[in-house]
């Protein structure tokens, strides 16, 4: 009996850290750029670190905020942003992208998830010739 009650004390203990990381690892997000807070609309999808620990966001978000236009082809699962001077290809699923035509690698990949396209914000970001600061004490990323 005594097994038996240490071992779904275990289950239970187990159970609760892998939700709580599950959880932890999906917190928001705050983002500001050029000193104004990104604002995501209630009920959609917010910005989170992933598990490569690197912040993700919805594309329709960063493109507005960048100014960017975005082309997105579901067939090839390609993200194509564009603005005046520079196209970013980006593909779900892989580390690696086109800026201008020249292979770039980064540490983390495009997915999908709740029905959107989440991109990495400091890739793209930079890409665009911003500059991107993780404040980790506010879960801030600042981008001017």
């Amino acid at each position: 009996m005594k097994k038996l009650s240490v071992m779904m004390v275990l289950v239970v203990l187990a159970v609760t850290l892998v939700t709580s990381y599950s959880f932890a690892s999906q917190q928001s997000v705050k983002i500001m750029i050029d000193g104004q807070e990104l604002r995501i609309p209630v009920g959609e999808p917010k910005a989170y670190v992933d598990k490569n620990n690197r912040t993700v966001i919805p594309i329709k978000f960063i493109a507005e905020a960048l100014g960017l236009e975005v082309d997105w082809n579901r067939s090839q699962q390609l993200v194509t942003f564009t603005d005046a001077d520079t196209t970013v290809k980006l593909k779900i699923g892989e580390r690696q992208a086109t800026v201008n035509g020249k292979t770039v690698y980064f540490d983390t990949q495009a997915v999908i998830t709740q029905a959107r396209t989440f991109v990495p914000l400091k890739f793209v970001s930079e890409s665009f010739g911003a500059k991107v600061e993780w404040i980790s004490r506010t879960r801030t990323v600042v981008i001017t």
